[in-house]
């Protein structure tokens, strides 16, 4: 297993721009329209520009049964701290975006055998956004030719 840092993030401002989705920290499936037979894995950047995310980080990774994915850490545009965080999924084959879940603090994302795995600062409710308390959590997805199943605890947002 390879994982792969992210860079620190130093809140400046105490403004978060909102993200276009909703907080719950649930995967949902993508409503919006999907990148095109055309679209390359440089181009799944711009899928979440229209989505409202600046992505910087990927790593590649190999599905069971549905081949090759890129996994993408992007932070919401314009957000003013960084806290405001998402990681992605696009299958290859299929140019398909198929899983989204929003973080406050994302540490690393990392291969598995049949998935990946993220790393994130946790939250007591009395915390503030500066300032995690609880350990970071490490929550790994497991691809199950469809969809990911999730085990490991998830981070506590910040007033959770």
């Amino acid at each position: 297993l390879r994982a792969l840092p992210l860079a620190p993030l130093t809140a400046s401002l105490a403004l978060i721009a909102g993200c276009g989705s909703s907080r719950s920290g649930a995967p949902h499936p993508t409503q919006q329209p999907q990148p095109t037979s055309t679209e390359t894995a440089g181009s799944y950047a711009a899928y979440l520009r229209r989505k409202g995310y600046t992505s910087d980080s990927t790593i590649k990774i190999l599905l069971p049964v549905s081949g090759t994915a890129f996994v993408v850490h992007s932070t919401c545009t314009g957000s003013a701290d960084g806290h405001c965080q998402a990681v992605d999924v696009f299958l290859v084959r299929h140019n398909q975006h198929v899983w989204h879940r929003e973080y406050t603090g994302v540490l690393s994302i990392a291969r598995t055998s049949s998935g990946f795995s993220v790393r994130a600062v946790s939250y007591a409710p009395q915390d503030p956004l500066c300032c995690p308390s609880l350990p970071a959590v490490t929550d790994t997805y497991t691809w199950t030719g469809s969809s990911f199943t999730e085990s490991g605890p998830l981070p506590h947002a910040p007033g959770a």
